[in-house]
């Protein structure tokens, strides 16, 4: 999914948000830490987690300003807009 360093980065960035900051002295130790599956398999699930939140909101927000969008269409009537009310839901 993500490089090495992105992951040491990221996780450092997660620990320093509740205060936790990793000395120079415990750098062998965080990275023992960063390889142990289970630190490696919560990464992936919240890196998926972020992805899927984004990549929902993305859509929402596209079908939002879709549905919000007024197409003028031609219409035989003269005066008379024609509207329709797109429903994407089908």
């Amino acid at each position: 999914m993500s490089t090495l360093n992105q992951k040491k980065e990221y996780i450092k960035a997660f620990l320093k948000k509740d205060n936790i900051d990793i000395s120079s002295k415990q750098s062998a130790l965080f990275q023992q830490f960063i390889d142990e599956p289970q630190i490696d398999e919560a990464y992936n699930t919240i890196i998926l987690a972020q992805k899927t939140m984004a990549d929902s909101w993305k859509e929402r927000s596209l079908i939002d300003d879709i549905q919000s969008k007024q197409i003028q269409l031609p219409n035989a009537t003269v005066g008379k807009p024609y509207t329709y009310q797109f429903d994407l839901a089908k």
